[in-house]
């Protein structure tokens, strides 16, 4: 366990990470550095980089920055952020688990970043970064955390980011074993962050197998487990970079055949976004519209009937020729947290046209899960996430 926390990786460019890391060259974010860091005129290999990796984490786990814990513990970890608290059990969880159909995803992998992360498991020979996911809660699991945290932290401090960190340990055998009988008669985690995480760490289990019959710390996947109901789900919000040969008059008139358009005024409207499933702001040219799709049109199915698979369906695609949203450049995402002041300020640089989004619940990621489908990319936008290199296991 230490105190070097990197921040939330997906809050930053990669141009912004490496420059905090070289501010920051005690931050565990020196340990985890990835290729798309570099200017391509400085590119190292992956083998390159993932020695210079071993080497700041080497260093960390040296110079005590780390304490490395001898007994078999399970921690309690919470985050505040504002006036938003989740308080979370971190836990090796066996890889048999995802096998079994315990551990549930919702979005699909991209083979460069699995990859990336896979070979870091096998050089660095490390795991930093707990994988997020949720359970439906259990009272008596709340009970025995809030018993826990009402003693003193073993670690507490703010990051960057003005998040609170907590972290408490559980050494009693006696506890440990109540919170994992409990957690045993949970039949499904959800996972929240790190799809790629789980992905790379089956690799890395199946590779360790194949290379000895014994078990290791590769057999078991480092998660931080929180209730549903103590995690806060924020959209993704959509901006365009242009319209193409479409007028604005021909832009709100297609719209108009899709949606029930109402033009608002900039402080009428909620700066979250959206109130309601179904709803959308536009911010275009200046201006400002609620778009409500109407309840007959939704169909009725769990990934197809999400906010931003219809955004994508009908408007996206048919109006802006946007067809792949992981990589045309003219669109780009807002994480919900900024709200519509994040939204007009990509408008002050340029962005054409924005649509604030209502975030998926608890239930449709759950029926997205469990029918083993797929969220569209940038579906969901968990706040606060859990920050890498306060909890490190070698593996």
């Amino acid at each position: 366990m230490g105190n070097v926390a990197s921040p939330p990786s997906d809050s930053m460019s990669p141009q912004e990470r490496a420059e905090f890391g070289a501010r920051h060259p005690d931050n565990f974010i020196n340990a985890i550095r990835s290729i798309e860091e570099f200017p391509k005129t400085q590119l190292p290999s992956l083998e390159q980089l993932l020695q210079d990796n071993l080497a700041v984490l080497s260093r960390f786990l040296g110079d005590g920055s780390f304490v490395r814990e001898l007994e078999p513990s399970l921690y309690i970890y919470e985050m505040i952020c504002q006036d938003h608290s989740q308080k979370g059990i971190v836990a090796e969880v066996p890889v048999a688990d995802y096998h079994a159909g315990t551990i549930r995803g919702h979005e699909d992998t991209r083979a460069e970043h699995e990859e990336h992360l896979f070979q870091y498991l096998n050089v660095v020979g490390a795991t930093s970064s707990p994988i997020c996911a949720a359970y439906r809660s259990k009272p008596r699991i709340d009970e025995i955390v809030s018993e826990i945290t009402f003693g003193a932290p073993l670690l507490d401090f703010t990051d960057d980011y003005g998040v609170r960190q907590k972290v408490w340990r559980v050494s009693n055998r006696q506890v440990c074993g109540d919170l994992e009988e409990l957690f045993g008669q949970i039949s499904k985690l959800y996972v929240t962050d790190g799809h790629h995480r789980v992905a790379s760490g089956i690799r890395h289990a199946d590779r360790r197998s194949d290379d000895s019959n014994s078990d290791g710390p590769w057999n078991y996947l480092l998660m931080a487990l929180f209730p549903m109901d103590q995690m806060r789900i924020l959209p993704f919000n959509r901006c365009i970079r242009d319209i193409g040969d479409l007028s604005a008059e021909k832009m709100l008139d297609s719209l108009s055949n899709i949606f029930i358009i109402e033009e608002c005024h900039r402080d009428s409207l909620n700066n979250d976004g959206p109130q309601n499933r179904g709803e959308f702001i536009l911010l275009f040219d200046n201006r400002c519209y609620r778009l409500n799709i109407p309840a007959d049109c939704i169909p009725n199915h769990p990934v197809e009937s999400l906010d931003v698979s219809l955004l994508q369906s009908l408007v996206l695609e048919p109006l802006l020729n946007i067809r792949d949203p992981r990589s045309d450049p003219r669109l780009d995402y807002v994480t919900g947290e900024l709200g519509l002041d994040g939204l007009r300020q990509r408008a002050e640089s340029g962005w054409r046209l924005s649509f604030a989004c209502y975030p998926p619940s608890f239930e449709e990621l759950v029926a997205v899960a469990d029918a083993g489908l797929r969220m569209p990319p940038k579906s969901t936008c968990f706040d606060p996430k859990a920050r890498s290199g306060i909890f490190v296991r070698t593996c």
